[in-house]
């Protein structure tokens, strides 16, 4: 039987809470208010158990000032982040992507640039490959030759790897189109894994970005910036920044998609909201 129990007490004192906001706010920008002190403290008390480590104090210590503060920290991220998400979450804001498609594979035919979309907190990779998958249906339909990507970018390492393979459980997979699921997936029968099909894969990529690190993100002149339920964990004034950021990296009709609500107080001179729609978007003005 395990001897692992906390030194003094199960709970997560006010002033314990309060330190670890603070670190966790200037390391990743997230704010956890307090409704989800609970999430922070099943977070801290998980990886705790794993270490024999029952003083909160001294886990702070421990990654702040220790010798592997990095590495423990990196493993205290992942728990921090996981995400619910699904193929097409936001049925509504997909149709509306897709309206656009027919007008940015035409250009990009002119241009001789791909359509290029970035997945920002893309988690485990769903919403990526959704993206691909109207972006190369949309491609067939219209018979254009024009090529297009997906970025995913996302602060867990676990999430991304989970991305990168491409595999999904029946449970997962069953609420996408049929003519989808059938065109862009294979599956095996051993395992009842649904595997996303190598050319479909090809056109997308995975990074890792701390979405406080933006202003140093490469990505530039991109049709299409998909950052839903992603805002809701900052506060305002990180919100906007990271707003702002997003718009400069959009190419003239581009179009930024957010969560409703998420932009509340925010606009920006180079972005035209998009109204009459239940989606919360902008369009990048014509330069």
């Amino acid at each position: 039987m395990s001897s692992w129990a906390l030194s003094e007490s199960d709970e997560l004192a006010d002033r314990q809470f309060e330190r670890w906001q603070v670190l966790i706010e200037d390391r990743t920008g997230m704010y956890l208010s307090s409704e989800r002190r609970s999430l922070l403290k099943a977070s801290l008390n998980s990886r705790m158990r794993e270490l024999g480590c029952s003083d909160y104090d001294e886990y702070y210590e421990r990654i702040t000032k220790g010798p592997f503060g990095h590495q423990e920290w990196l493993k205290l991220v992942e728990r921090l982040t996981v995400r619910e998400t699904r193929f097409f979450r936001d049925p509504e804001a997909f149709d509306f992507v897709r309206e656009y498609l027919l007008d940015w594979f035409q250009e990009c035919e002119k241009t001789q640039e791909p359509v290029s979309a970035w997945s920002v907190g893309c988690s485990t990779g769903e919403e990526v490959y959704s993206l691909a998958m109207i972006m190369d249906d949309a491609r067939l339909e219209y018979e254009l030759a024009g090529a297009y990507n997906v970025i995913g970018t996302d602060i867990s390492n676990d999430a991304l790897v989970y991305a990168m393979n491409g595999q999904y459980t029946a449970r997962r997979v069953d609420q996408i189109p049929e003519a989808f699921s059938t065109r862009y997936f294979c599956c095996s029968p051993d395992d009842d894994m649904y595997r996303i099909r190598s050319d479909l894969k090809a056109c997308t990529r995975f990074e890792k970005l701390n979405v406080l690190e933006l202003a140093r993100a490469p990505h530039r002149r991109l049709s299409l910036i998909y950052c839903q339920n992603v805002l809701i964990y900052f506060r305002q004034a990180t919100r906007h920044f990271i707003l702002n950021q997003l718009a400069e990296r959009l190419r003239p009709s581009g179009v930024l998609v957010i969560g409703m609500g998420e932009a509340v107080g925010w606009q920006n001179a180079l972005l035209q909201p998009v109204v009459g729609r239940e989606v919360a978007a902008y369009v990048r003005r014509p330069t």
